[in-house]
C-alpha cells in the first residue's frame, strides 16, 4: 500500500472515530433537537456540523502546511477549553429553552 493512502485512510478512520466521542454526539443530538426533532432539520444539523468541524479543521491545517509550523500543546490546550465552552452553552440553552427539545412523542 502506498504510503500516501495509508496516510488518508488512517487520518479517516480516526476522524471517523473522533467524530462518534460523547462531546461531539452530545452536541449534534442537542442541536439536532432544537430544530422540532424532525429527521430531515436533525440530519441536515449534523451534516452542517461535520462540514463546519471538516472546514475549520482543514483550513488550519492547510495554514499550518503552507507556514511549515505544527501546532503548539497551548493551541491545542486552548481549542479544548473553547470546545468544552460550546458544550457548556449548548448545555445551557438546553435548560433556559427546555420547550424546544420536544420532538412529539414521550419517551
Amino acid at each position: 500500500m502506498q504510503p500516501i493512502l495509508l496516510a488518508f485512510l488512517l487520518g479517516l478512520s480516526q476522524g471517523l472515530l473522533h467524530a462518534v466521542g460523547p462531546d461531539h454526539c452530545a452536541a449534534v443530538a442537542t442541536l439536532g433537537t432544537l430544530n422540532g426533532g424532525r429527521r430531515r432539520a436533525a440530519i441536515a444539523t449534523a451534516f452542517r456540523f461535520a462540514l463546519g468541524h471538516a472546514a475549520m479543521l482543514g483550513g488550519i491545517a492547510s495554514l499550518c502546511l503552507l507556514a511549515g509550523v505544527g501546532l503548539s500543546e497551548t493551541f491545542e490546550r486552548w481549542a479544548e477549553i473553547f470546545g468544552g465552552a460550546v458544550l457548556v452553552a449548548l448545555a445551557v440553552t438546553a435548560l433556559l429553552f427546555p420547550n424546544s427539545l420536544h420532538h412529539g412523542h414521550p419517551h
